[in-house]
């Protein structure tokens, strides 16, 4: 039944993001054919999602990587080929995302079909399901909100600075959030104080392995990405090291969400993210308002978001615990 609803959410979400889209694009053509054609992505997600959370949930991680690698890896790459190629576009850059998107959906999907024939009808946890629903809806507002307002307020140029950075920035995210993928699993079987204690452990892990590759990640940036990436990129450096401190907190407040879910304790998730978007719309208004919006004050503006979610989200936490 669960997975009935799903599969009819994601018909829902795919027809609000069509409806939506002239009003989203703020009169953009191409905006708005782009917004069309990524709700495709929405049909499926949610089935998609499943599959990919019971790869990890069991532990079949070279299952999980290889559909996981189809969003995270092989989109950033073909970015950089496009890049050495003088092939990069903004055209160029969404098709090779929303086509991973799309086969990293197609892969979940095959890998929770067998589950489901097997499925015994049981209830929805409707009140847990809107929580992560809410909270993962949040953060994709959060996580492209940043190029979609530069693509639409900026030049080109900005964007083209602004999405490499990101790219550079997410490449020092993988080893973190392999480990953090890892972490599910245990995560999910351990209570208490034992929990708490590991989710402890792997949060200091995943802090030092960030910080080692993001300095990596800046070193080659600033010693060589006017080699590699041309001076028409100058100014590059600084951007990636505020996005390579930004994906370091995303990277906790991710270890968060999956130990939050694992428990199916989500409240505090919810609250976390919306501040964390309230924050991110007044900077972004500010910065607007005062003619301010550049790549590196929106690199800016994503790290306070992520500063703002996961600071929030332990404050609730300790007050919880307090009440206890």
């Amino acid at each position: 039944m669960g997975v009935v609803v799903v599969a009819a959410l994601g018909l829902v979400s795919a027809l609000i993001a069509i409806v939506l889209a002239p009003a989203l694009s703020n009169g953009d053509p191409r905006l708005e054919i782009g917004i069309k054609i990524s709700a495709v992505v929405l049909l499926a997600s949610g089935v998609g999602q499943f599959g990919t959370e019971l790869l990890l949930l069991r532990g079949q991680i070279k299952s999980y990587n290889f559909t996981r690698s189809m969003v995270l890896v092989l989109p950033p790459i073909a970015m950089i080929i496009a890049f050495a190629t003088h092939t990069l576009t903004l055209r160029n850059a969404y098709t090779i995302t929303l086509l991973g998107q799309i086969a990293a959906v197609t892969a979940g999907c095959f890998f929770a079909f067998g589950t489901i024939r097997k499925a015994r009808r049981v209830a929805v946890p409707w009140d847990f399901s809107l929580r992560y629903w809410s909270t993962s809806a949040l953060d994709a507002v959060g996580g492209r909100g940043d190029q979609v307002v530069l693509s639409a307020l900026s030049q080109t140029s900005v964007l083209g600075v602004y999405s490499l950075a990101v790219t550079c920035a997410s490449a020092s995210a993988g080893l973190t959030q392999a480990l953090n993928s890892l972490a599910y699993s245990a995560l999910s079987r351990l209570e208490g104080q034992e929990n708490k204690s590991y989710l402890r452990r792997r949060s200091l892990l995943g802090v030092a392995l960030s910080v080692a590759s993001g300095i990596a990640i800046v070193f080659v940036v600033h010693f060589f990405g006017r080699a590699i990436f041309g001076p028409s990129f100058d100014g590059l450096t600084q951007v990636v090291i505020v996005l390579v401190v930004a994906q370091l907190v995303a990277d906790q407040w991710s270890l968060r969400v999956l130990a939050d879910s694992a428990s199916e304790t989500v409240q505090n998730l919810v609250w976390a993210s919306a501040a964390g978007i309230v924050v991110l719309a007044v900077i972004v208004a500010i910065l607007v308002y005062t003619s301010s919006l550049s790549a590196l004050t929106m690199a800016t503006a994503m790290l306070l978001f992520a500063i703002a979610r996961l600071s929030v989200w332990r404050g609730l936490r300790r007050a919880r615990a307090h009440r206890s």
